[in-house]
């Protein structure tokens, strides 16, 4: 049975590493981190299952790029991670993504990541 390819893309590499190192690789196949600007990119290089996707509000708007993603992997499994809610928020869960929440900790991140890999595969490339 394939593992499931899980891309992690946040802007501050201790962030990355965290949640890289936390996912157990007997259960995953946890991809190089990315930066928030490449992961459209990195998305189509490496065709992960799950992406973990910290939202960087001095980026720009994450809703729309999640909703590119969407487009071009329509099966992906996105779990957004964020410092805080706010309203605006509405438009990033609106973009149809898996899970959305302020950063959990190392076991209920391995929890809702465990939970995206349960869900059928569709659309993987």
């Amino acid at each position: 049975m394939t593992k499931p390819r899980v891309l992690v893309s946040s802007l501050d590499p201790a962030v990355a590493r965290f949640m890289s190192e936390v996912l157990p690789r007997d259960a995953f196949e946890v991809l190089p981190p990315c930066l928030p600007r490449n992961v459209v990119e990195a998305v189509l290089d490496h065709a992960p299952d799950i992406l973990l996707f910290e939202v960087d509000r001095q980026a720009g708007p994450a809703a729309e790029t999640l909703r590119v993603l969407r487009k071009v992997r329509p099966g992906l499994r996105i779990i957004v991670l964020s410092q805080d809610s706010r309203p605006e928020d509405a438009d990033i869960v609106e973009a149809g993504i898996f899970y959305y929440d302020t950063k959990p900790a190392g076991e209920e991140l391995v929890a809702v990541v465990k939970a995206a890999a349960t869900l059928p595969r569709s659309g993987r490339s």
